[in-house]
């Protein structure tokens, strides 16, 4: 009797503890009055069409499901509504148990010329490449079958993520996803569906287990088209605002690729509320995963681009994506030949690694890609390293059985330290034995490499700007030109240095530079095709100034005045006399210098609060 009180007593108190949304104060994310440290996991679900009778093709229910390739059969494992929900309910547990306490939803529509936006559904039993069934989704309408159906779909996973066991589960929606030129009546559509969408969860009584959107997945626009950071702003604003509009309590992030995103949707200039970052650890084709060396440089590889994401980025971030390829089985140097990341205890130490250097390095969350391996790409291709991201091995139903336990522990029993341990290879000035500024070790025996300087239009040095190199060659293996590129970041004098890749042991030639910083324009140099480059170089960038100082101001009474900078406001000789009322405000820090001067009788309110940038004023 006593246990059952017990345990009645913990559940009515894990759901007291996580009844109210996640709420965003500083770079800290808070439920209930008490700090809240996302550990987030990706899981996919995936629409297909059932036909109970295959002689009555036009008797079919359109369902959401887990992912085909979770579980055992590399199918669809449910033939109802309420069926399939229960499979996910029973997924949500189990993320639950492993120690998560959010969960990243991909439910997105898509979005092409012929279709519009659209939700796709599998016909199960096809061989891939799948044909899917395209249903048009008119968010004009607020009673278009699609509509309603994409909406029910969004309210039954918040249900499920209420009712998750032993904890309830916090949700964060993938929107989109895939590049795109964004066109006029894709950003129309989407901007409609948001719309409804955040309406429709305000108004939900699952509301609670609502943690954030992520507008968009890695949409590294500047691979298509001619996108400009005003553009990007533009998009993004439009997409904030009118989710905010219905509900300014629900946050709004977005999937970032890389630093390399600087060159299109510029992260400090988009209108988020936080960030989600993501990274990998990466190599190059002539290092060996099997040493211990290199997996150890490898980890230390990802603390320079967490290092330039926190000095960088004017909103709190989190991990939106990480992960590291094992198959967990007994032939560990199998893996290794087959494009692995590495060995079982070398997934486990980059697991504990990225979670302790994440929160030291300044990130507020975490997310693990993803929930379970899949089994996309066929045995034999280049590919099919790619199917082992998960924490629970593949053809598996969830179980203790099926965990990767060794690296999962790390995640289940993890607790935040805000040690600021945050090992990076760096130094204020150039030097090319940093990770920071050369991370593949690179040399330049040929002198094909380029140097330079970085400055604003005023002449002064651009810290931290990302220059990416563009190499070209002919690939003998498929007989196709590749384009590998290489990035470094300017030091504190504005100084850079790039070495190109090898091919074959011979070291490239570069045929293409771009350069950008935060809201800073881009320069490109070269054609990328037959633009031979070396030597160095002088780039100019005309750069946004984040941060604002104020000087020999005096405010008489009565006036209602206003100052705000995006990142840094500095208060310096400033005199508020009797009768004036001043709201000083930033994203960031606003710091007051001794020379300010509040007389009695006047009102000066400082905030610390979001500041977005006008896109308008973004230099392109």
């Amino acid at each position: 009797m006593k246990r059952l009180i017990l345990i009645l007593f913990l559940c009515v108190l894990s759901i007291i503890l996580y009844s109210q949304q996640v709420t965003l104060k500083g770079k800290k994310f808070y439920l209930n009055g008490s700090e809240f440290y996302p550990m987030c996991v990706h899981y996919k679900t995936e629409g297909f069409k059932y036909t109970p009778d295959p002689n009555q093709t036009s008797n079919y229910e359109l369902l959401l499901s887990p992912d085909h390739s979770y579980y055992t059969t590399n199918g669809f494992e449910c033939n109802t509504y309420e069926g399939c929900f229960e499979q996910i309910q029973q997924d949500f547990n189990y993320m639950s148990q492993m120690g998560f306490n959010s969960v990243r939803v991909v439910l997105c529509p898509e979005y092409n010329e012929e279709d519009g936006l659209c939700s796709k559904y599998i016909v199960p039993g096809q061989l891939p490449p799948y044909i899917p069934v395209t249903e048009r989704i008119n968010p004009d309408d607020s009673e278009d079958p699609g509509l309603v159906r994409m909406l029910n779909f969004y309210e039954s996973i918040l249900q499920c993520a209420n009712n998750a066991y032993p904890n309830p589960l916090k949700i964060i929606f993938l929107m989109a996803g895939g590049q795109t030129e964004m066109s006029d009546e894709e950003l129309y559509l989407r901007t409609i569906f948001l719309d409804r969408l955040s309406l429709s969860i305000s108004q939900s009584p699952n509301k609670s287990a609502f943690f954030a959107y992520d507008l968009y997945n890695e949409p590294y626009w500047g691979m298509i088209g001619n996108k400009t950071k005003s553009r990007a702003c533009e998009v993004v604003s439009t997409w904030y605002d009118v989710i905010k509009a219905n509900d300014p309590t629900q946050l709004v992030t977005l999937g970032s690729g890389s630093e390399l995103d600087i060159f299109d949707y510029d992260l400090s200039i988009l209108k988020l509320d936080f960030i989600s970052f993501h990274y990998y650890p990466s190599r190059i084709s002539s290092e060996n995963n099997g040493l211990a060396s290199i997996q150890q440089l490898r980890r230390l590889r990802t603390l320079t681009r967490l290092y330039w994401l926190n000095n960088n980025t004017i909103r709190p971030w989190i991990i939106g994506e990480t992960g590291f390829t094992n198959r967990f089985d007994a032939t560990d140097s199998f893996n290794i030949a087959n494009h692995f990341d590495g060995t079982k205890q070398d997934l486990a130490d980059y697991t504990g690694f990225s979670l302790n250097t994440t929160c030291g390095c300044g990130g507020s969350g975490y997310t693990w890609f993803c929930y379970q391996d899949v089994a996309y790409d066929a045995f034999g291709t280049y590919w099919y390293h790619g199917n082992f991201f998960g924490m629970l091995q593949q053809f598996h139903v969830p179980s203790p059985e099926a965990e990767k336990q060794i690296a999962l522990d790390s995640i289940r029993y993890y607790t935040p330290k805000y040690d600021n341990y945050c090992p990076v290879d760096y130094s204020p000035t150039y030097d090319s034995t940093k990770l920071y500024y050369n991370p593949f070790g690179l040399t330049n025996n040929s002198n094909h490499g380029i140097s330079g300087y970085v400055l604003n239009s005023i002449g002064q040095p651009i810290k931290d700007a990302v220059i990416v190199g563009s190499c070209k060659y002919f690939c003998l293996e498929d007989s196709t030109y590749q384009y590998p590129l290489v990035w470094t970041f300017s030091d504190t004098n504005g100084y850079f240095k790039l070495f190109p890749e090898k091919y074959n042991s011979v070291e490239l030639n570069f045929y293409q530079i771009k350069c950008s910083a935060i809201g800073a324009d881009v320069v490109v140099i070269g054609n990328g095709e037959n633009t031979l480059l070396s030597g160095s170089s002088i780039i100019t960038l005309h750069q946004l100034n984040f941060d604002k100082s104020l000087n020999n101001i005096v405010l008489n009474g009565p006036t209602i005045t206003s100052y705000e900078a995006v990142r840094r406001l500095f208060v310096k000789s400033v005199t508020l006399n009797t009768g004036s009322n001043t709201t000083f405000k930033a994203s960031n820090e606003i710091v007051i210098l001794p020379s300010f001067q509040s007389l009695n009788g006047s009102n000066a309110t400082f905030k610390i609060e979001n500041v977005f940038v006008d896109c308008s004023q973004i230099p392109n």
